[in-house]
């Protein structure tokens, strides 16, 4: 089966080769969401900014060591506790550390 084919005669769009991440170590971000929080009256007091962050690394015990230390200074600067997964990526050949993390600020 040649599935490059497939996709694109069905779609009628470039099939992309696999990509490589920035030159690990490295770690990329973005907002996720920015939400409002209110209070029993309906007014809204605060804003609830949710990010993901991503580190990149060929050693899965090093992505590990910066999440942890990454952690550590996102809870200090007022952000909530980060959930911190693992994962390999197949195209980019790199062990991947996924953080997300809600940060609320007064309005």
């Amino acid at each position: 089966m040649d599935l490059k084919k497939i996709i694109e005669e069905t779609l009628n769009i470039p099939v992309l080769e696999p990509f490589r991440p920035v030159i690990p170590p490295c770690s990329t971000y973005y907002p996720i969401s920015d939400e409002s929080g209110l209070v029993g009256d309906g007014d809204e007091t605060e804003e609830i900014e949710r990010y993901q962050v991503d580190i990149w690394n060929w050693e899965r015990e090093s992505i590990k060591q910066m999440a942890k230390l990454l952690k550590s200074a996102l809870v200090s600067s007022g952000g909530s506790i980060p959930h911190i997964s693992y994962s390999y990526d197949n195209n980019g050949k790199v062990w991947r550390a996924t953080m997300t993390f809600l940060y609320v600020g007064e309005e």
